[in-house]
């Protein structure tokens, strides 16, 4: 018989886990799916279907947490309902660590980039490892890299030399058709019959560090001191398991910190005995 007490997922986990969803559409071509903020337990209200990827799905709640990458101490531990954004776990967790945070760096995923408090971080001086977003490249041709974007002037230059403004309400840097059609490039650049737009992202300039560290051996170095969170995810599931123990965020996000705890007196006894 199969139990009905909800799963956990990691959020930063790849453990697969079977889905219990149908899918989005019947042999027909109709709608099936659910409906939005679906309860999915009379048991317990607030567990909700999510995904971890467009073929994994589960019902229950999230896991996030915070380390240190001086240590590997989770700082902060949060569970939520399966369905919510992950942006919405962020602010909770900057003010868990906020009392103990004296770290200049902070490691994150590509799904926090476009949250306001990386970004705030970023301009605190606190130097930001994440891999930055995967980069658009249609059939090959240029992308958004291929531009150099001047943020203080407001100005996008194209590969072939040809410059575009955008504005603070308008960010957007729009090469017309009459500019596309004359080039020598077209070809490799876009199809679209208006011309090139490119988009200027609010965290912009948090995207050009990230790319331009992760050019570097030294920024790719970097960049793989964020197993330590997967480590501190595993060592948590290990002794919490992927069945939440209780009904509630509530109640699983103080089981989480729990076994957080124990997972942080683990590792100072080991570095203790070392």
């Amino acid at each position: 018989m199969r139990s009905s007490r909800p799963r956990f997922c990691s959020s930063a986990s790849s453990t697969k886990i079977p889905s219990p969803i149908p899918s989005d559409r019947d042999e027909y071509g109709s709608g099936k799916g659910v409906a939005e903020d679906r309860v999915c337990s009379v048991g317990d209200p607030e567990m909700r279907h999510g995904r971890k990827t467009r073929s994994q799905a589960f019902n229950g709640y999230k896991r996030y947490i915070a380390t240190s990458i001086d240590a590997p101490l989770v700082l902060a531990a949060e569970a939520r309902p399966a369905n919510q954004p992950e942006r919405e776990a962020v602010p909770s967790l900057v003010d868990q660590e906020r009392p103990t945070a004296s770290s200049t760096s902070s490691s994150s995923t590509a799904a926090f980039l476009h949250i306001p408090e990386i970004a705030a971080l970023d301009r605190d001086g606190v130097q930001v490892r994440c891999r930055p977003w995967r980069e658009q490249n249609k059939h090959g041709r240029f992308g958004k890299s291929a531009f150099k974007i001047d943020l203080r002037r407001r100005l996008v230059t194209c590969p072939s030399g040809k410059q575009a403004e955008y504005s603070a309400n308008t960010p957007t840097a729009y090469f017309g058709a009459e500019t596309c059609d004359r080039c020598r490039l077209r070809a490799r650049c876009t199809d679209a019959k208006a011309g090139r737009a490119i988009r200027i992202h609010p965290h912009e300039s948090l995207h050009r560090k990230l790319e331009a560290r992760r050019a570097t051996e030294h920024g790719r170095q970097h960049l793989r001191a964020r197993v330590v969170v997967e480590h501190r995810l595993a060592r948590i599931g290990g002794s919490q398991s992927d069945r939440a123990r209780y009904k509630g965020a509530r109640k699983n996000t103080l089981d989480l910190r729990r076994h957080a705890a124990v997972a942080n007196l683990i590792e100072l006894q080991a570095a203790l005995a070392a």
